[in-house]
């Protein structure tokens, strides 16, 4: 794992590789943005999934917009949110 100039890598996080193919989602999000006092983190984790696989078809932004309106808690974000949503596209397809 390589670091930003002048910062220290952090210690013990594993990096790991996955491959997706044409159509593939993806999205990465800090723990702390989904998981809540209220319910153990698989639930959120579960309910990221099918936030996601309801919105599949659409776009990048579309879906990471889905996520940060129907995983919000009730009260609101009390902090900053990051997020990342991707999709793999088919090289040939322009």
């Amino acid at each position: 794992m390589t670091s930003a100039r002048g910062t220290t890598p952090p210690s013990g996080l594993d990096e790991h590789e996955i491959s997706l193919q044409p159509g593939d989602v993806f999205a990465v999000s800090p723990m702390g943005c989904f998981e809540r006092r209220d319910r153990q983190f698989d639930a959120g984790l579960h309910e990221l999934g099918c936030i996601v696989d309801e919105h599949r078809s659409e776009s990048a932004q579309s879906i990471a917009d889905a996520l940060m309106r129907d995983a919000s808690p009730s009260t609101g974000w009390d902090d900053d949110v990051a997020l990342l949503v991707g999709r793999r596209h088919d090289q040939t397809s322009g």
